[in-house]
């Protein structure tokens, strides 16, 4: 009998752990056929959201290859998507959940560290020469914490931009607990502070992106008709059958 570990959000040590797993992978399916853009998933705490983005990182990046992980998994019956779609996409995966501090400045420079930590994921591409001379410039300034708070609104659509440029594929980005900062805020009295940051920050990566595939956050305060982030304001909502 299969053991059953709680408390983790990490679908890759479910699997090879062999402990018990309700398979929730024709999510997968069910995002692809929801053709949007961009999807947000608003659900309650403690509800497997961010296992299912664990998932999705592992069925679609492109610097792994993870038929065995899924081996006998429902998706797998899908030979389409499979073929076409696992493991063939550069991702962008991070969480916001720990971008609850007390000032404005303190969040920003959280913010800064979890960018410069994607940086360095995918040094690769700043190693290789698929960027041009100023692309490596304005890279390195975001792996070594040295970008201004005007370059950080751009950091995420940057990213993919250099990921394009060595995959030639668009990515995949996958923003968990986005609402962490903004609910923080408003509860610390910096909240327009930080909207007008999330506003470029969420922006410019998931609306007019060339660079991404698609998009996927989660999180329990809706962004849709909200003012709060008026630059990207029309995610599909995602009920997922589960």
């Amino acid at each position: 009998m299969k053991r059953i570990l709680t408390g983790t959000e990490s679908f890759e040590k479910l699997i090879e752990g062999d402990y018990f797993y309700v398979d929730k992978t024709m999510f997968i399916k069910e995002l692809l056929e929801n053709k949007g853009e961009v999807t947000l998933i608003t659900r309650p705490r403690r509800f497997g959201k961010t296992l299912n983005m664990s998932m999705l990182k592992s069925f679609f990046d492109v610097r792994s290859d993870n038929k065995t992980m899924f081996g006998s998994l429902n998706i797998m019956r899908h030979k389409d998507i499979v073929e076409k779609r696992m493991n063939k996409y550069p991702v962008v995966s991070f969480t916001m959940k720990n971008v609850e501090l007390l000032t404005y400045k303190e969040s920003i420079e959280t913010i800064r560290i979890l960018v410069s930590e994607l940086y360095q994921q995918n040094l690769y591409v700043y190693e290789s020469d698929r960027l041009n001379a100023q692309q490596k410039k304005r890279f390195h300034k975001y792996f070594s914490e040295e970008a201004t708070d005007a370059e950080m609104r751009l950091s995420l659509s940057f990213l993919t931009q250099c990921l394009y440029a060595y995959h030639q594929k668009r990515a995949i980005i996958l923003m968990d607990e986005y609402d962490a900062p903004i609910a923080n805020a408003l509860q610390e009295g910096y909240y327009q502070d930080m909207i007008k940051f999330m506003r470029s920050f969420m922006g410019s990566a998931f609306k007019s992106n060339d660079y991404l595939e698609f998009g996927v956050l989660t999180g329990v305060q809706r962004v849709s008709k909200e003012g709060m982030v008026s630059s990207f304001n029309n995610p599909n909502g995602l009920i997922c059958q589960v």
